[in-house]
């Protein structure tokens, strides 16, 4: 039962709030009856056991009563509480505007390649064979001629002046086998008969008798 009472005697706020220290006062308050039979004596050991700054501040209010005092340190220590996180807030915005932005740092620049070497758009690469070879890479892409389908078909020859053709049909140059002499005018039929000589015609004397004739004149 002593220990109860010099607990009481000796109690203290230490890192606890107000309103946990409050509760507790009162539950050893119990234990010790006499010293805390009056009014004077319950506010006498309460405001003993705050922390300094609490019982600073209440130095200068007046107050009757164990609940008077309870709830002026319970607003006392709110206002403490705010006005230290405000302290630490405008603390932390000082020193941030104080050191500045991070200094970030310079970026390499890389110039843009130059058209002249765009145009080139080769390097000499080394070969297989011991030489270099110019590596084009901006080459553009050619489009090859689409081939004919009909690669079977001979083109026709064509006549020139320097080179002229032959016709396929008698093989005398200076006209084409559609247009052959020899092949459109039909070959003449052959006759059984000996045609007589037309009427008109003269045959050669023979050599003999003019002679006799140009003797006869003569003589």
């Amino acid at each position: 039962m002593d220990a109860k009472v010099e607990e009481f005697c000796n109690i203290s706020q230490g890192t606890q709030r107000v309103q946990e220290y409050a509760t507790r006062f009162t539950h050893t308050m119990r234990y010790a009856p006499d010293e805390s039979n009056t009014e004077k004596k319950k506010m006498y050991f309460f405001k003993k056991g705050l922390s300094t700054r609490l019982k600073v501040a209440l130095s200068g209010h007046t107050c009757y009563t164990l609940r008077e005092i309870v709830n002026k340190a319970l607003e006392m220590e709110r206002d403490r509480l705010e006005a230290d996180a405000q302290y630490k807030e405008k603390k932390r915005r000082s020193e941030s505007s104080s050191r500045g932005p991070a200094p970030q740092r310079p970026r390499a620049h890389v110039p843009p390649p130059s058209r002249a070497r765009a145009a080139q758009g080769a390097a000499p690469a080394p070969s297989r064979g011991g030489g270099t070879h110019t590596a084009n890479y901006h080459r553009p892409t050619q489009s090859r001629p689409a081939q004919s389908t009909n690669t079977w078909k001979a083109t026709a020859p064509t006549s020139t002046s320097s080179v002229p053709f032959a016709c396929f049909n008698c093989g005398q140059p200076g006209h084409k086998a559609v247009h052959c002499p020899a092949k459109t005018a039909p070959p003449p039929a052959p006759s059984s008969t000996r045609q007589a000589p037309a009427q008109g015609t003269l045959r050669k004397p023979a050599v003999g008798a003019t002679r006799g004739r140009l003797t006869h004149l003569t003589a």
